[in-house]
């Protein structure tokens, strides 16, 4: 009766390693047939990295075009399929550099259109940095109200 308390606890534990054995077999074989896959994705990715994003070259905005805002930035808005509803430039701002701009652009559209826009500000050359984004959620859908902080070029 021992021998059978011993033996039975025994051949159990024996089939969990022979059952993890075979788990890590097929493991193994996918490892081995995936491996050609990893290696060519991998030598097809080793020249592409960058440690930087794309971005253009920055310079400011000429002050005879500060005009053309509303329309650069509405057809920033358009292009990633939002609707300008108000673009704001801010003039007279205490303690704000001179050769900067605070504009405030108020969009609508769907929020997975929000990221196409960014992207956008981000191409545009005279962008410094986007200062503020409130969403709010309106009867017409919601709409972003957007501050952004331009490089204005200085006086000559």
């Amino acid at each position: 009766m021992i021998l059978f308390a011993v033996l039975l606890p025994r051949q159990q534990s024996i089939r969990d390693v022979e059952q993890e054995n075979r788990s890590l077999r097929e493991e193994l074989e996918v490892q081995r047939t995936l491996a050609p896959v990893y290696e060519a994705w991998k030598s097809r990715t080793a020249g592409s990295r960058t440690s930087e994003l794309p971005c253009p070259q920055k310079s400011g905005l000429p002050r005879d075009r500060i005009a053309l805002l509303p329309a650069v930035l509405s057809e920033v808005g358009a292009v990633a399929g939002l609707q300008t509803i108000q673009v704001t430039p801010e003039f007279s701002r205490t303690g704000s550099p001179g050769n900067s701009l605070l504009v405030h652009h108020i969009l609508r559209g769907e929020f997975k259109k929000l990221r196409g826009y960014l992207i956008g500000l981000g191409n545009l050359s005279f962008l410094e940095r986007i200062e503020e984004i409130r969403i709010a959620q309106t009867s017409d859908g919601p709409e972003y109200s957007i501050s952004i902080r331009l490089a204005v070029e200085q006086e000559s």
